[in-house]
């Protein structure tokens, strides 16, 4: 489930099993959880992901609320060497100069009871401002802004600025027109303060994000094995808030 919340936010994904919402399937890696609610599963190289195994059926009962729709189990995988991946993509129909760039890394060694495996993926996103005609939004659009405006609502009120004034009374803030290139529309029952922009939100938001995984193992004796993790990801996200025509 790709994220479109907080106006076209980009690089947040959550695995959402039977439609019931991220927080209700649980993600793990290598059997263990990540987060104690929804999971953003680009936190993860992806390079470092082996396999995924699902299950389907409600787990409540074993891993609590947040897996009511299931689980889903994301398992690392080892290297023997050193690889590189470099994808680099661009779509002429997402607007000017969309690109995706991504470079991932993995390095491995193993020697008899010891085991290292360096993992590394980097991803730049540029912004679209344009999309499918039927979920870009519109040029010029007039949106309400603040200040804003107030209707008096019933009982109407006894003290204050608006004392005396009839239900529905309507009340632009005297600050409508000065900040923000808001400005007075209509009159009378219709008079509101409103604010025009041009098409700010993004279908894709720009955004960079860096994620290093490392795990080492170390098999002591037939009963004992020590083993570390160590995950690191940063999600630099810039989303473009509405601006003013």
């Amino acid at each position: 489930a790709f994220d479109q919340a907080n106006n076209g936010r980009g690089g947040i994904s959550s695995f959402n099993l039977r439609g019931l919402g991220a927080t209700s399937t649980l993600t793990l890696f290598n059997g263990r959880r990540v987060a104690p609610r929804a999971t953003n599963a680009n936190i993860f190289p992806l390079q470092a992901v082996g396999r995924v195994e699902v299950l389907k059926d409600g787990s409540s009962a074993l891993y609590g609320a947040d897996a009511v729709a299931g689980v889903v189990n994301l398992i690392s995988r080892d290297v023997d060497g050193f690889e590189v991946d470099l994808q680099y993509q661009t779509s002429t129909d997402l607007g000017d100069d969309t690109q995706d760039m991504a470079l991932s890394a993995a390095w491995g060694l193993t020697d008899g009871d010891t085991s290292l495996n360096f993992f590394a993926t980097y991803l730049q996103r540029t912004e679209s401002q344009a999309a499918d005609p039927f979920l870009k939004t519109s040029s010029g659009r007039v949106i309400p802004g603040f200040p804003g405006t107030f209707i008096v609502r019933t009982p109407a009120p006894t003290t204050g600025p608006l004392a005396g004034r009839p239900v529905g009374f309507r009340f632009v803030d005297p600050a409508c027109g000065t900040v923000g290139n808001t400005r007075i529309t209509g009159s009378g029952s219709s008079i509101t303060c409103s604010q025009p922009t041009v098409t700010t939100l993004p279908f894709i938001s720009n955004y960079d994000q860096t994620s290093v995984f490392v795990d080492g193992e170390r098999r002591v004796n037939d009963w004992l094995t020590l083993r570390g993790e160590f995950l690191f990801s940063d999600l630099t996200d810039r989303p473009t808030e509405f601006i003013n025509n």
